[in-house]
């Protein structure tokens, strides 16, 4: 069964959240994970695109956008497809995807306001009520 881990950090900014969303995602690639972030819409697309290629500068995480027609271990995109083959999904989206159980493991951040903490609540639920396995991680962004 697919597991889910949600990441509680205490940071106020939706930037500090995905950054963080980026080390989670590296340290998959660097541990041979091929990983899909499921971004809200394609503005969200572009921001973790660009974000990717500067979170750090001694990083490099080889990805690409969804419709692009290379084949790099990280995919980015603002929906599921079943050309995607990726073990893992970093899910930014506001909700669970239908297709959530094609994964091995889901990554959830919980937000960075209240709007999306009670999103975060929504997916936490979902899962539980399904018998999802859920572990949960605190993190110090500030």
């Amino acid at each position: 069964m697919t597991r889910v881990d949600f990441y509680i950090h205490d940071s106020l900014s939706q930037l500090a959240q995905n950054i963080l969303m980026c080390r989670i995602t590296e340290k998959a690639w660097k541990k041979n994970h091929e990983v899909f972030i499921r971004c809200a819409s394609e503005k969200s697309v572009k921001e973790m695109d660009d974000l990717l290629w500067g979170f750090s500068a001694e990083s490099f995480v080889p990805h690409q956008c969804q419709d692009e027609h290379h084949a790099a271990p990280v995919i980015i995109g603002d929906r599921l497809s079943e050309a995607i083959k990726s073990d893992l999904l970093v899910n930014l989206g506001e909700d669970v995807p239908t297709s959530v159980s094609k994964f091995q493991r889901v990554i959830e951040p919980t937000g960075y306001d209240e709007g999306s903490r009670e999103s975060a609540r929504a997916r936490y639920k979902y899962y539980q009520d399904r018998g999802f396995p859920i572990f949960t991680h605190k993190i110090t962004l500030s």
